[in-house]
Order: C-alpha cells, then structure tokens, then sequence
C-alpha cells in the first residue's frame, strides 16, 4: 500500500507547534540561567570564605572566653623539647596578647615542613578546651575540644602576617 501524506488538521497545527516547543525551551533555557547563577554564588561564597583573613581571635577566642583561662601548657618541639605550663593570669594575658594580632587565611597543612613547633592546650579549670599548634610562625592548627553538645573539630590556617611571637619563646628561657 503506497504511503500517502496527509496535511495537517489545521493550516496553524505545525506553527502552534513550534510555538509551545519555543515556551518548553525559553523557560529551559530560564530553569538553566537560574541553576547556573545559584552554582556561580555558592562557589563564590565559599571562594570568599575559604580565601578571607580572618583573625586569631575570630578563629579562637571567640569560641572561648579568654577570662576562662586558668592555664596554659606549652611543649617546645624541635632541637630540644621542653614543656611548661603557665598559671600566673598576668602571663597567660601576655601569652593570649601575643597571638591576638595573628593573621590566618584558612588551609590544609598536609604537607608542610617545619623546625619548630609550639603545642600550646588553653585549659579552664583544669579542662582542655583548645589545643594550638604553631609551626614555625607560618602555620597554625586549631582543634576545639568537644562536648557532648558540641563535636571537637580541627581547623587549619596560614598565617598571613608578622607576629611577634617571642613571648612564648622567651618563657623558656
């Protein structure tokens, strides 16, 4: 049986046609411009956040109150390790006054080299409650002890600044 071509129904039944194929691929093509733009902003805030400056206080402190600190422990690691533990208040001042004006840019520290480290632990009576290691005034590691409430975490930064930081060095003198 030879195959016969019919015409369409209506003479507009091949432009109605073209017509809602062309709304489906406008809203489309509005459906994509819409994801592409809420993608583009989370990358952009987490750019911004992983990229930002941010201060030892905001990193530390803020998650501590530094009038809560009844000691602090300090290990020396490199040439010859050596620890201490400060429980006078005016040097514990000293001591959080020394890294407040630190600098971090958050980063993993999975491969870094070091000479000298300071395992610095803020306690509150007789808590751990922070836990900070500096590696050679470039790099610096926080862990927040957890509670039941709150799980520990660690973070990791740059430091992005010139510190001084001899007041810790010089308690071991």
């Amino acid at each position: 049986m030879p195959l016969t071509h019919y015409p369409p129904i209506s003479p507009f039944h091949g432009k109605m046609l073209l017509k809602g194929d062309d709304d489906v691929a406008k809203r489309n093509m509005v459906i994509i411009i819409i994801v592409l733009i809420l993608v583009a902003a989370v990358v952009s805030v987490y750019q911004y956040n992983s990229t930002r400056n941010m201060t030892f206080n905001e990193a530390v402190t803020n998650h501590l109150n530094g009038s809560e600190i009844t000691s602090i422990e300090i290990i020396r690691s490199g040439k010859d390790e050596k620890e201490l533990t400060v429980v006078d208040p005016s040097e514990i001042e000293k001591v959080m006054a020394a890294l407040a004006p630190i600098k971090l840019k958050k980063e993993g520290l999975s491969n870094i080299k070091f000479n000298e480290s300071y395992w610095i632990t803020l306690k509150t009576q007789e808590q751990q409650k922070m836990g900070i290691t500096l590696y050679d005034k470039k790099y610096m590691s926080v862990f927040e002890h957890g509670e039941e409430s709150n799980p520990s975490r660690t973070s990791s930064y740059q430091i992005t600044n010139e510190s001084d930081l001899e007041i810790i060095g010089n308690l071991f003198k």
